[in-house]
């Protein structure tokens, strides 16, 4: 599971479980600071293979009763998981969103949350990380389903401590050469009241221990989360989270330069490059 591994097979392009959405609200209200959409941006982890809802089926005339706009066709749908400032402990929910083929830009509908309320989403610019290829190839969905229910178990509130840590302190630890503690600190980081990046990191993190940990492969746990994710979950901005996925190997979604160029509805490819907010200094993203 390093870039120098061999016979790795190579992963579908397609949104996956562990792949991550970053959205940004046009607006600039300090007070949405810690939500989806928030001036200072957001993100969250995707549970699921999503599911594509097409413009003529039963389910998307349903879906017209609540969405803002009728030419987001088609819709996918997929479970999520994120630490808002609007819910207590981790939050779960359906999130709907369009993914366009010209651009390759994402655009965030809304959420069916587990109460069965529907949430829109206000005007905002989405960004899908997709994990690198070695990842995603032999994907263990029940390894994902037991961090799940362990997060769940350890579950808090968002924290504005936290917050406050991470616009002081940078979490990247990726020149540590101590394995050892390196992974008691990052174990205990997982601990700590979160804010959104908490989940990203906290989920992978223990997604990679419990790989490292089964029979078959017997890797070192501590040099698997230097490769991949080697972030304290407790004091990152999504500025620093991005840069380092970047560098790690994960992948922003946008269009093909050549496919563009040959037709205004070309298909969406994978091309690896930071996003623009993440090649800007620490901007306050929370």
């Amino acid at each position: 599971l390093t870039r120098a591994s061999s016979g790795l097979q190579q992963a579908s392009p397609g949104v996956g479980p562990g792949d991550v959405l970053y959205v940004q609200n046009s607006s600039r209200n300090s007070l949405n600071v810690g939500v989806v959409g928030g001036f200072m941006g957001h993100v969250l982890v995707i549970l699921s293979e999503p599911r594509m809802i097409q413009c003529d089926s039963e389910e998307a005339n349903d879906l017209r009763e609540v969405l803002p706009r009728d030419d987001v066709w088609p819709v996918l749908r997929a479970r999520s998981m994120e630490a808002t400032r609007s819910d207590s402990g981790l939050h779960k929910s359906e999130v709907f969103f369009h993914l366009a083929e010209e651009d390759g830009h994402v655009v965030m509908l809304g959420e069916l949350n587990e109460e069965g309320e529907w949430v829109p989403y206000d005007a905002n610019t989405t960004e899908l990380w997709m994990a690198p290829p070695e990842l995603r190839s032999g994907f263990r969905a029940e390894l994902a389903g037991e961090v799940v229910e362990d997060m769940t178990a350890v579950e808090a509130d968002w924290s504005l401590s936290t917050a406050v840590r991470a616009l002081l302190r940078p979490a990247d630890v990726g020149e540590r050469y101590d394995t050892g503690a390196v992974l008691r600190e990052l174990k205990d980081c997982w601990l700590q009241k979160p804010i959104c990046t908490s989940i990203v990191i906290a989920f992978w993190q223990r997604y990679l221990v419990k790989l490292a940990e089964l029979p078959d492969l017997q890797m070192d746990a501590a040099s698997l989360l230097l490769e991949w994710m080697p972030l304290k979950a407790d004091r990152a901005l999504p500025t620093e989270l991005l840069s380092v996925m970047a560098r790690c190997g994960w992948s922003r979604l946008r269009a093909s330069e050549d496919a563009v160029a040959r037709s205004p509805k070309a298909t969406a490819a994978v091309a690896r490059a930071p996003t623009a907010a993440a090649e800007s200094a620490r901007v306050i993203y929370l």
